[in-house]
């Protein structure tokens, strides 16, 4: 449905649901996010990158890791630094360890 309606409007669908966001994003339409220019925001990446394939919502991770929704938020977003306490927890909740996420947005650093 969503393609049909991409189709008729000239590729754009401006619907929210994640398939349309796919569908958008394999035509070209959604732009790339930019690669990370400091840790905290290559931390975020990873963190939404681990989160993600998870299927967690930032609700539940922040549940599960005892931290506010807002707070995993503005961490995803590079706009706060965690603790290592506070990389351990979401670790865990993620089922994974803290080096993998370290590891990972160094990588994602470059």
């Amino acid at each position: 449905m969503a393609i049909a309606y991409a189709q008729r409007h000239g590729g754009a669908d401006y619907s929210l649901s994640r398939y349309s966001l796919r569908v958008a994003t394999l035509r070209g339409m959604v732009p790339r996010r930019p690669r990370p220019s400091n840790l905290q925001e290559a931390f975020g990446l990873a963190l939404r990158t681990t989160r993600e394939g998870c299927g967690y919502s930032q609700e539940e991770l922040g549940f599960r890791s005892k931290a506010h929704r807002t707070y995993i938020s503005e961490l995803e977003r590079g706009l706060k630094s965690p603790s290592l306490e506070v990389i351990d927890r979401l670790a865990r909740s993620l089922s994974t360890r803290a080096s993998v996420l370290i590891a990972l947005a160094e990588d994602y650093l470059g």
